[in-house]
């Protein structure tokens, strides 16, 4: 979808005066007793709230500053994603033979060829097996009599580069499932099920999912005293595939389940599929290994192509703030107009995008799609001008269910659950320490009559709880509520 949407803007709030340069006043006194609080001595605050119906500005406070906006980031993803693949778009993922097949044997290497694809994963499959990832493509190469492959199982990941983190990352956390490496073949959204499962009368069990010959727990996990306690620590996989697992585990504590990144999203794939085949009773005689550099594709009709659509993922990476969908959105759109997919590709991308909605991006600096990275930076009005330009496109409704509902859903489910503050929110949330943020769509009018404001809430270096951040921000939007008549 070559399409670009355009500025535009919807609704006013009743209290407004004709002058076009008033504020409301009992919204912008009761935002400045919020910025008052103590929990934001020190903290660095920018807001922009906009009416939709005719862009007047109903509150701006260092709205063009330049903020981290951790996963606040995610809106100029999703947004581009949408407007550069097209709600409709499905990737690919093609099973290639070469040297054909006779009497159910590949007479030669089996190629996985990697689409970007995130949502090979069981919450996509409706299933909590995480062997459903590589279900469809092994019961596709069964249904089709395939009983053997003589030559090796290829992952082909060249869509994209071989940057899996971004610059910027916390080193400290790529442990963490959220900060799973970005592949263009990927599975389980790159991380192992590590199950820790207490025994009464024995060692604790640890175990791996999907089970692979290429990764094995070695357990320093001891038994505790304390009938019901539950604390492990995971390391990734070593390049033997090891995987350390140790903490203390009591009799009665029953099982847990983790989820650790892997080092290489495509041997992991690779090898998964590899352990599903020979569980059908299909032998692989080679091994399982990368494209090799400048490695001809095979130009051979594919046995199978696996198609998934965008939307479910993206919803996912809104509503769940999902890091990794962030990402493999960014890097499929950058491989749709560059030749590999890639973090900087991306950027530029999305600076271009913004650009054709007239939005300023004189603070605007992209290093990843999460929003993961400290190294990114946006202006409250940047988000402003995207979030009123998306409301007057005709992607207003794809993007509009990828955010969290206040009261109902995502990561707004726990929050402004009141009645007068349930189904008015339409937001993404963001942190990372001393970064919080808050930028959306607010309702304050009635349901026959709404009135749609757009904003951005972004604070930077605070010393408090992000609680009081939150706290703060939907404060905010109760305020923008109360004050409409």
């Amino acid at each position: 979808m070559g399409g670009r949407v355009l500025l535009g803007c919807l609704g006013i709030l009743a209290l407004f005066t004709a002058s076009a340069d008033a504020v409301p006043i009992s919204v912008a006194s009761s935002i400045e007793r919020i910025l008052q609080r103590p929990a934001l001595d020190g903290a660095q605050v920018g807001i922009e709230i906009r009416s939709l119906r005719d862009g007047r500005s109903i509150y701006s406070h260092q709205s063009q500053d330049s903020f981290i906006p951790a996963s606040n980031q995610k809106l100029l993803t999703i947004a581009l994603a949408l407007d550069q693949l097209g709600p409709d778009f499905q990737f690919e993922t093609p099973l290639i033979a070469t040297g054909g097949v006779h009497g159910g044997i590949i007479r030669g290497d089996l190629w996985v060829v990697g689409s970007g694809d995130p949502s090979l994963a069981p919450r996509y499959q409706d299933s909590g097996n995480p062997e459903s990832g590589v279900r469809r493509f092994v019961d596709a190469l069964t249904m089709q009599g395939i009983r053997g492959i003589e030559g090796d199982l290829v992952v082909d990941a060249t869509l994209f580069d071989d940057e899996g983190t971004a610059p910027g990352w916390p080193s400290d956390q790529l442990d963490q499932d959220y900060c799973a490496p970005v592949g263009a073949l990927s599975l389980n959204s790159n991380c192992l099920e590590v199950v820790v499962t207490s025994s009464p009368s024995g060692s604790p069990k640890v175990s791996l999912r999907p089970e692979t010959r290429s990764y094995r727990p070695v357990s320093h996990v001891a038994t505790s005293t304390s009938s019901r306690e539950m604390m492990v620590w995971l390391i990734r996989p070593d390049r033997e595939g090891r995987v350390q697992v140790r903490g203390k585990v009591g009799p009665q504590a029953g099982t847990a389940r983790f989820q650790l990144p892997v080092r290489d999203p495509a041997l992991f794939f690779g090898r998964s599929l590899y352990a599903g085949l020979l569980r059908e009773g299909v032998f692989v005689n080679g091994n399982v290994r990368h494209r090799a550099a400048n490695e001809p594709r095979p130009e051979t009709r594919p046995l199978y192509v696996c198609k998934s659509p965008l939307l479910p993922p993206a919803y996912v990476c809104g509503k769940e703030s999902d890091n990794l969908v962030a990402e493999h959105l960014l890097k499929k759109c950058a491989s749709e107009s560059e030749e590999v997919g890639t973090f900087a590709g991306g950027a530029r991308l999305c600076r271009s995008f913004l650009q054709s909605l007239g939005a300023d991006v004189s603070g605007f600096q992209m290093t990843d799609g999460s929003g993961l990275s400290r190294e990114n930076r946006v202006t409250p009005k940047l988000l402003v001008d995207l979030l009123a330009a998306m409301y007057d496109s005709p992607l207003r409704e794809p993007y509009l269910r990828s955010l969290p509902i206040s009261g109902i859903d995502g990561t707004l489910s726990k929050r402004m659950t009141e009645p007068d503050l349930c189904y008015r929110v339409r937001a993404k949330t963001g942190y990372l320490l001393r970064v919080s943020g808050l930028s959306g769509y607010v309702d304050t009018g009635e349901r026959e009559s709404p009135k749609i404001l757009a904003f951005s809430i972004l604070i930077n270096g605070f010393r408090g709880s992000n609680r009081d951040m939150k706290k703060v921000q939907d404060d905010i939007c109760r305020a923008l509520i109360e004050a409409s008549p």
